[in-house]
């Protein structure tokens, strides 16, 4: 469950961290439920980075490496909803507040826009490998 019912947990929460109502802990679980908590950028096969906001720069910051629970985290860190996520020494939320739909990140990334919206780049379209086992790899 991302979001623990109960008033009194989320007031308990937000009285502790004073900046979000809900721990991390709920969406990290759902995270795990499908990744190996210690996947890392390494084993995917087609590029991806996980778009989000420095929340001392207020400046967008791609992470495209490490581990993959943490920077789902930190993607998925709604300001005010949950807590900050330190990825790299850097304290990352959510992008949408600076980026809310990160296009530039994602041509940056060498994606390619079509009339339909961005498309995979052109190296990792020429690859056989589509699918990612998180426990074992690519396939």
């Amino acid at each position: 469950m991302v979001f623990p019912v109960g008033l009194l947990a989320q007031a308990c929460t937000l009285r502790q961290g004073r900046t979000h109502p809900f721990p991390n802990t709920g969406l990290e679980s759902v995270i795990t439920d499908h990744l190996r908590a210690d996947t890392t950028f390494d084993v995917l096969a087609l590029p991806f980075g996980a778009v989000t906001m420095d929340v001392a720069t207020a400046a967008t910051y791609v992470v495209m490496e490490g581990r993959l629970v943490r920077a789902l985290q930190a993607s998925a860190a709604i300001p005010g909803i949950f807590p900050e996520v330190t990825v790299d020494g850097h304290q990352l939320s959510d992008c949408s507040v600076v980026a809310n739909m990160p296009v530039t990140q994602a041509l940056e990334m060498g994606h390619r826009l079509s009339p339909l919206g961005l498309t995979v780049p052109a190296r990792a379209a020429s690859s056989s490998t589509w699918a990612i086992n998180p426990v074992t790899g690519p396939t």
